[in-house]
């Protein structure tokens, strides 16, 4: 009898310890809510991760650092706390969202636009995810795509003004376009340097693939009395959405004072929207 007796105490006590840290628990989600909606986010991403540090299967407290740290630009803990979240429920559409989100951040697109795949398996009607797919497709330079997947997201909320302007302003990139000009410079105060004049004429042909373009172009410059015609080929890629590359080549049959061959290539790297460091180089040619 003694023996069950003391059972029964221990089982209270335990229940009790568990309701309390229960108890603790919700009032630390409430209090790192109540930071989150006061802009605390590193507050309020403390207060979280200390939750998950004492109950790791917690999916709503892992929801919650997963979002800050995706605000707070730690893509790599975010996108680390997602997929923990993930592997307790993935069947919950939210996560995949959230993880795709991050990785479109970080300028995966390819994750991104996997991982919204994933939220369609589960929900195939989620809002979010068929938005998400046509933003990752529009920075990804596949628009008509793109135009697809807001239309789908837009019938499920017909309303919606952001999705209706992005719609809107998803409009395929001209294909073919031809520009021209033509300069002239003219010294009236010299009596020895001769008016210059320049023009030319390029046609250009972009593709959806890779953001890549290819065009030819023919220069005609008049400088000294003496003229030249220069015919150029080139193009751009975007292989990545870190790496951009330009390479073009000109010739000139019988130069008069230009080179006879040129070469130019150049490298960009799009690290930021003000912090695009490029790299150039120029071969040129010269008739002896």
């Amino acid at each position: 009898m003694n023996r069950i007796m003391c059972n029964l105490i221990l089982i209270s006590v335990f229940t009790a310890q568990l309701l309390s840290a229960r108890i603790a628990s919700a009032d630390e989600f409430s209090r790192g809510l109540d930071l989150k909606r006061q802009e605390k986010f590193a507050e309020a991403a403390q207060i979280f991760a200390g939750i998950v540090k004492q109950e790791p299967k917690n999916a709503d407290a892992l929801q919650q650092l997963a979002m800050l740290y995706g605000w707070l630009n730690r893509y790599a803990d975010s996108i680390s706390v997602w997929k923990s979240a993930i592997a307790i429920n993935a069947q919950n559409p939210e996560y995949h969202v959230g993880l795709a989100r991050v990785l479109s951040w970080s300028q995966d697109l390819e994750g991104s636009g996997s991982e919204y795949l994933r939220a369609l398996k589960v929900a195939p009607n989620d809002f979010d995810a068929l938005a998400g797919l046509g933003d990752v497709e529009m920075q990804s330079g596949h628009v008509q795509k793109a135009r697809d997947y807001y239309a789908k997201a837009l019938a499920q909320k017909p309303g919606d003004e952001a999705l209706i302007r992005k719609l809107a302003g998803a409009a395929a990139p001209l294909m073919w376009r031809l520009d021209g000009g033509f300069s002239y410079d003219g010294y009236s105060q010299s009596v020895s340097r001769l008016a210059e004049r320049n023009s030319y004429l390029q046609l250009s042909r972009q593709f959806e693939y890779k953001r890549s373009s290819f065009w030819a172009r023919h220069e005609w410059q008049d400088h000294f009395s003496l003229t030249d015609n220069i015919y150029y080929a080139g193009g751009a890629i975007a292989p990545s959405p870190f790496l951009a590359l330009q390479a073009e080549l000109g010739a000139v049959s019988q130069p008069q004072f230009l080179p006879t061959q040129q070469f130019n290539l150049n490298i960009t790297l799009p690290l930021h929207r003000y912090f695009n460091p490029s790299l150039g180089l120029k071969y040129l040619n010269y008739r002896d």
